[in-house]
């Protein structure tokens, strides 16, 4: 698979990422804010925040007087921004006196606004002596400024005004963006301003946030991401900056500091004064007022922050351009490869790195070549190089991306999923990729390729849709660092003029120039000469390659196997929309329509008459009982998930690379069958796939092996989650019904035969109940053609609703005083540092005025719980609360993962902060909440995906509700103070009627040693141990299913 170059070629946005989906699915989520605050543990000092916020109007920058307006400005207005046709904002971008160079983005009719601003210093320039230390100023601007000086100011207005914020620090650029009810813009951005012009520094501060630079890096430890990258650095010549820590301890910014006698926050300020200069940042801004209206508040706001006189960034001649590459010769010679231990998966990585002069790299900016190289090296179809793995039985997968694009280096790389016998077969593994690159090199890249890439990024650009502001603003500030202004939005999407030249060059060089060391997994724990990364305690070993293996690298052979892929079929050539977009978007648009209802199925549609798109989604779920009938099922459905992929791969990777994919997922309830993209060919794939699901059967030999190892090894992969993620699934064992023990599944899987997956998948699609919704551009007839085609494949017995499954909650007892229910377990990670407790409140009626007062409840909480526990307390880098929603029972979820205290002394913390908290939410700006809480369901839909999403979401959940965010709106804005209060000491509070609380904790190894075992820690007052989740979970009451479901 070829991943297109973006923001998540580091640790650190690779986090973000995760995060950002993680937020799609509606999880509860760790807060990962790099910022701080000093409130006490009981939190009464939000008072003087929340003070704060209700005169927040009062604290504006003065109006601009008209005279002021008319007078001439210094700005540099530049000229044009190019966007996408179908793109309504409107844009400006200007360059301040100052050199602050920023886009402006004007959207009527938005109901959340956004800043981001990149300033293009990273770790790359750490000093020597100061690893992690541009990651320690990032978290640091965060903790006041001179003008708002109260630490946590910044979040809570933000937060009481339906914002949030984030941060992260890359190699040569750190990025700071938030966003926020678009009523309230103006405010938050001086603010955010002020990080930039004076922030405090304060010496208190300092010393408290390099705990959590601790705690953050103890949370990485165990990371294979972070583990494999600081290792590629340690390999890498030690002239170059990429060889750099960058995200820094309390060793590096504390500990060594003050061994060599000088002040860290002395450091800090000189590289705050050094390299925050307006001059290196670029800074988008989003919201609803005018272009005019946005410059001049921009104008006011961040005239201040200071030029620092350190030129142009960009140009070679900047000192963040080396004299050297990371990876040459004498670190990564030809007849080496580095073998380290993975928690998993069995990865051969290899990265070949290009030095492309300023000219060169420029015109990769602009062209892309990489991204056709990419596609042909990560191809999947006939005669691609993982087929040819495949048919070796020596990979499982592979996937290529650009990984790291600085100012001198660019660096491709190429991982390979490799199976027991693709390790043992390793050099011929790297021989293969070295035998596609000079195929690619020799044969050129085809014509077609080239008028395929720029067919579908035109037909991208052409109907490109919406996407948040959070993601557009980090986004396009990143660009303004790479791309001339007109091209900030169309230069990294349009493929409209190849560089055939450089596609040319660019290749040579990757078969030409020095390779950073691939990484393997192998039990080698006792193997000779192991040696240890400094930093994460990585062991691996340093190989001698067999010296006819590093010939063959240098000079492959010809794999007759290998061959260029042929013109993809699946662009789409009929974008015609039927349906056109009548309609303005709103937050209630017309629900579907049912136009099947049947003891089969249930088929529901919606033309789309808002987005004006040739795309349509289809969705498919058939509920049947055997999906989810036992722990075998649970396995074997995952070994026929892997067979059914692999069967579809080389028909369904050409589709996917033209915008029409598809995913089969097994769940509590049955198989869910899911179609996106153009809708030109979906109708003939969606009837190709589902026949192909229907009729597949898993064969016995070495694929069926290979997808064995592959399961046992991603379920392996549990047991070096975060803590926090075992403290959520323990409670959820506890708390769902049905829900298997993971250990329950790893044993079943190793019984299963291939016979026995296709057994237990025809059982499954036999007796079914079909539901579906079709919506975007189709007409009706169409719906019919659709589902026609599914229930031709499987040709399913219908399932009488008696009989069809449901998933339950369990109803935790009333538990009036402490932890309530309380399940410990151990850390199955025995090299875990960190340990995790979880207190989840289940609040068990659907009453939808609870529902909403629960939500404004873990809204009001959510930062002033992280600003004690994680800023003041310092209890762990993972800190968060928030509120989730299973089969419609509410619950508020308060975690914290920590390495300095264990867990029965974090739960007793967070309960001390939530007897505390009830005097600062008697002082909230409720009313500020509620009204951001509304503005965020009142924003319409600004992508046909994400209409179509909520109405699916709404449908297989069995109510239906498709104006559910118009009436919690309506609901929120009557919410008062008392009514919020009321609910707090029903359900929170300790001696609440309604307090149901149930209390996960995960000990990691140390702390159990340290409590002289976990049998030992005293079980504090009011609380009950669970001995085993599951027979707790059977002696309980259920709550009923959700009155009325329909499915």
């Amino acid at each position: 698979m070829w991943h297109s170059p973006d923001a998540s070629s580091t640790p650190a946005a690779a986090q973000l990422t995760a995060l950002l989906a993680a937020c799609r699915a509606g999880l509860a989520l760790p807060r990962l804010t790099t910022r701080g605050s000093s409130p006490p543990v009981a939190a009464t000092a939000n008072s003087s925040i929340a003070a704060e916020i209700l005169k927040a109007t009062a604290e504006l920058p003065s109006p601009v007087s008209p005279a002021e307006a008319a007078a001439p400005s210094m700005t540099q207005v530049l000229g044009d921004v190019e966007h996408s046709p179908n793109d309504t904002r409107a844009y400006r971008a200007i360059v301040l006196p100052n050199g602050l160079r920023v886009l402006l983005i004007r959207d009527a009719e938005t109901k959340q606004a956004g800043a981001a601003l990149d300033c293009h210093v990273g770790h790359f320039s750490d000093p020597p002596d100061v690893p992690g230390l541009a990651h320690f100023c990032e978290h640091m601007l965060f903790l006041g400024t001179k003008k708002y000086p109260e630490e946590g100011s910044y979040a809570a207005f933000l937060g009481a005004h339906g914002g949030s914020s984030n941060a992260y620090t890359d190699t040569e650029d750190t990025v700071y963006y938030f966003d926020i009810n678009s009523d309230y813009l103006q405010p938050a951005l001086d603010r955010f301003a002020q990080f930039f012009i004076t922030p405090q520094f304060t010496a208190s501060a300092t010393a408290r946030e390099l705990n959590a630079i601790e705690s953050e890096h103890s949370k990485n430890l165990q990371s294979d991401g972070f583990r494999t990258y600081q290792l590629q650095k340690a390999r890498a010549s030690p002239l170059h900056p990429y060889s750099k820590f960058g995200t820094g301890n309390k060793e590096t910014l504390e500990i060594e500091p003050h061994r060599l006698g000088f002040d860290v926050r002395d450091r800090l300020l000189q590289f705050y004064r050094e390299n925050y200069g307006a001059e290196r940042m670029t800074l988008c801004v989003a919201g609803k007022e005018s272009l005019d209206q946005q410059q001049r508040t921009v104008e006011q706001l961040f005239a201040a922050v200071p030029n620092r006189g350190a030129g142009t960034v960009n140009l070679p001649q900047s000192r963040f351009v080396t004299t050297c590459v990371p990876h040459h010769r004498l670190q990564s010679p030809l007849n080496t490869l580095v073998r380290l231990l993975l928690s998993s998966r069995c990865i051969c990585r290899l990265r070949l790195c290009a030095p492309p002069d300023a000219d060169e790299r420029q015109r990769i900016v602009l062209s892309h070549p990489d991204q056709y190289i990419g596609s042909l090296l990560g191809h999947e179809g006939k005669g691609s190089l993982l087929s040819y793995f495949k048919s070796k039985d020596w990979a499982s997968s592979l996937g290529v991306e650009v990984s790291g694009m600085t100012d001198d280096f660019m660096t491709f790389q190429c991982d390979v999923d490799v199976t027991p016998r693709g390790f043992q077969d390793r050099y011929k593994v790297i021989e293969g990729v070295f035998s596609y690159l000079g195929l690619v090199r020799a044969r050129g890249v085809p014509d077609y390729t080239y008028d395929e890439r720029k067919a579908l990024s035109r037909i991208g650009w052409q109907f490109q849709e919406k996407s948040a502001v959070s993601t557009v603003v980090g986004a396009l500030a990143s660009n303004l660092q790479e791309y001339p202004p007109a091209k900030v939005i169309s230069g990294p999407v349009l493929l409209d003029q190849p560089d055939k030249q450089l596609v040319a060059s660019l290749l040579a060089a990757m078969t030409n120039t020095p390779r950073a060391p691939p990484a393997k997994q192998q039990d080698f724990a006792k193997a000779p000469n192991l040696q240890r990364e400094r930093w994460y305690g990585t062991q691996y070993q340093v190989e001698r390659v067999p010296a006819a293996a590093a010939r063959a690298w240098t000079a492959p052979r010809t794999v007759p196997a290998l061959f260029l892929p042929t013109p993809n079929p699946f662009v789409p050539r009929d974008l015609s929309v039927k349906t056109p977009a009548t309609r303005k978007r709103s937050a209630a648009p017309p629900p579907p329509t049912v136009v099947g209802d049947s003891p089969a199925w249930l088929v529901n549609y919606r033309a789309d008459d808002v987005f004006g798109q040739p795309k349509a989604y289809a969705y498919f779920e058939l509920v049947s009982a055997g999906a989810y009938a036992s722990a075998g099922a649970v396995a074997a459905l995952k070994l026929f998930q892997m067979s059914l992929d692999e069967a579809l791969r080389e028909y369904s990777y050409d589709a996917a690379t033209a915008g029409l994919s598809y995913s089969l997922d097994f769940t509590t309830r049955g198989a869910r069958l899911a179609f996106g993209g153009w809708s030109d060919r979906m109708p003939d794939f969606i009837a190709a796939v589902a026949a192909a699901t229907a009729a597949h059967a898993p064969r016995a030999g070495p694929a069926f092996d290979r997808f064995k190892d592959v399961v046992r090894r991603d379920l392996a992969a549990f047991d070096n989650q975060q803590p926090y993620v075992h403290a959520l699934t323990n409670a959820a064992l506890c708390l769902e019904e049905p829900k298997y023990p993971i250990a329950d599944v790893r044993a079943a899987l190793e019984g299963l035969t291939a016979d026995k997956v296709a057994e237990v998948a025809r059982g499954v699609f036999s007796r079914c109940f079909g539901v579906s919704l079709l919506q975007g551009n189709l007409l009706e007839p169409d719906v019919k053609r659709f589902v026609t085609s599914v229930e031709s494949g499987f040709q399913f017995e219908p399932l009488p609703k008696a009989e069809r499954p449901e998933r339950r909650v369990v109803q935790v007892p009333l538990t009036p005083k402490g932890e309530g229910c309380l399940l410990r377990r151990p850390e199955p990670n025995k090299d875990a540092d960190n340990s995790a407790a979880t207190l989840i409140f289940q609040v068990g009626g659907r009453d939808p005025v609870e529902r909403v007062l629960l939500e404004l409840l873990c809204a009001t909480a959510e930062d002033a719980f992280y600003e004690s526990l994680r800023t003041r307390q310092q209890l762990g880098y993972l800190v968060f609360s928030g509120a989730r929603r299973t089969e419609g029972v509410s619950a508020a979820v308060f975690a914290v993962q920590s390495g300095v205290r264990d867990p029965a002394e974090v739960a007793a913390r967070v309960l001390e902060f939530l007897r505390g908290w009830r005097a600062a939410l008697a002082q909230a700006p409720v009313a500020a909440f509620a009204a951001g809480l509304a503005a965020q369901r009142t924003e319409p839909d600004q992508r046909l995906a994400q209409e179509a999403t909520r109405n699916w979401d709404e449908i297989i959940g069995g109510e239906f509700k498709f104006d559910r965010r118009v009436r919690e709106a309506q609901l929120l804005q009557k919410v008062t103070t008392a009514q919020l209060l009321a609910f707090f000491d029903k359900y929170i509070a300790e001696g609440g009627e309604g307090r149901r609380c149930i209390t996960s904790q995960v000990w990691c190894k140390r702390h159990a040693e340290a409590a002289g075992g976990i049998d030992a820690v005293p079980v504090p007052v009011g609380a009950t141990l669970i001995d085993d989740p599951v027979l707790w979970r059977r002696r309980q009451q259920l709550y009923p299913p959700i009155e009325g479901k329909r499915i």
